[in-house]
């Protein structure tokens, strides 16, 4: 039996798992917005962010019918630990990100920013007479709710 050396896949698995993180912040701000065709179109990309996941991790070898599964690649291995980095880096750029892997660690500060932000933007272009104030509010409101958002991530 011939030894084969471990590879190590954590940028790829970083890369992969981004992707993911991508489609599936698409997938939910789609649902949020009610976008029926958005969502569509999202929701196949993140099966298919998914399936490259599934990809990476797998052997080549088919198996003898589409529905069984393929093997795990026992060769591949990644350093848990780098991939956190890696993705906390990365992923703050989507919401799903965010989430899973807030700036120094805290959920509930990066739930705290997110609502601030989503506050401010659909102050922005949410309801046409945005509860009453003139264009000039309604912008300054949404500034000072961004402005909050650092501040609540820091806390």
């Amino acid at each position: 039996m011939t030894r084969t050396r471990p590879t190590d896949i954590t940028d790829l698995l970083a890369e992969d798992l981004v992707r993911l993180l991508d489609y599936l912040s698409r997938v939910l701000g789609a649902a949020d917005d009610g976008n029926l065709h958005y969502l569509h179109d999202k929701a196949h990309g993140l099966a298919g962010a998914a399936r490259q996941v599934y990809d990476q991790l797998s052997t080549d070898q088919r198996p003898n019918h589409p529905e069984d599964f393929r093997r795990l690649d026992e060769t591949q291995t990644f350093n848990p630990v780098r991939l956190r980095t890696l993705l906390t880096t990365q992923a703050r750029f989507y919401r799903a990100g965010r989430a899973l892997y807030p700036v120094g660690g805290d959920i509930n500060a990066a739930t705290a920013k997110h609502a601030l932000d989503r506050a401010a933007l659909d102050l922005e272009f949410g309801a046409p007479d945005a509860a009453g104030l003139t264009p000039d509010q309604v912008y300054a409101v949404a500034q000072w709710l961004r402005e909050q958002a650092p501040k609540e991530a820091r806390r």
